[in-house]
């Protein structure tokens, strides 16, 4: 999870904005640019479709910066708008089918250097087991999962984010996970029987 940027930061780019200096806008692309992609990518599993959403979200936030006001965090409001974009996004997609790809490998990120080593090839294994079992959920169990364990927001964020109540999103979250956890047996014996 980023650090969000502070209130004053979001006033000052609102400002300069205001005052024509767009390019103060880049800052915070560059900060939270990959985040908005993961959640995408979460809902869209597509990589092209995903860069393409964050692209719209980037825009949209640009033109309706103002409208921020602090009442929330930062990238509760900016994931908000992304999780509505791109589920408008796979709606889009439903109505017009095109082959959906599936995650990348760069959904997760390996820890360590770039040298290969035992403990990186067990990660690998765990991530690839991990977004199979993934996939078998539904998108927003797969959704709640991310936002919750990857991207470390509240129960209250989801609840802002999704616009499902938090209590009903603790009750989700405790559903997908414990669905999550017998994907996850059901691959892992599978791969077992492969052996």
């Amino acid at each position: 999870m980023t650090t969000d940027f502070d209130k004053d930061k979001i006033k000052s780019i609102q400002q300069a904005i205001r005052n024509g200096t767009s390019v103060a806008f880049a800052p915070l692309v560059t900060h939270y640019q990959r985040y908005v992609f993961h959640i995408a990518l979460g809902i869209l599993k597509s990589r092209e479709e995903a860069e393409e959403v964050t692209q719209d979200v980037f825009v949209k936030v640009y033109h309706v910066l103002g409208s921020f006001n602090g009442e929330s965090r930062f990238s509760t409001w900016l994931y908000r708008i992304t999780h509505n974009m791109s589920l408008n996004r796979l709606s889009k997609l439903a109505r017009n089918p095109v082959k959906i790809l599936e995650w990348t490998q760069t959904h997760m990120e390996i820890p360590g250097s770039g040298k290969a080593s035992w403990e990186q090839m067990v990660w690998e294994d765990r991530k690839k087991f991990i977004s199979y079992a993934l996939e078998r959920l539904l998108a927003e169990e797969r959704l709640i999962i991310t936002l919750y364990y990857m991207h470390e927001q509240s129960l209250q964020e989801i609840a802002e984010i999704t616009g499902i109540p938090a209590n009903t999103s603790k009750v989700k979250l405790h559903r997908a996970r414990k669905k999550l956890e017998k994907e996850l047996a059901v691959i892992l014996k599978e791969e077992v029987n492969d052996l």
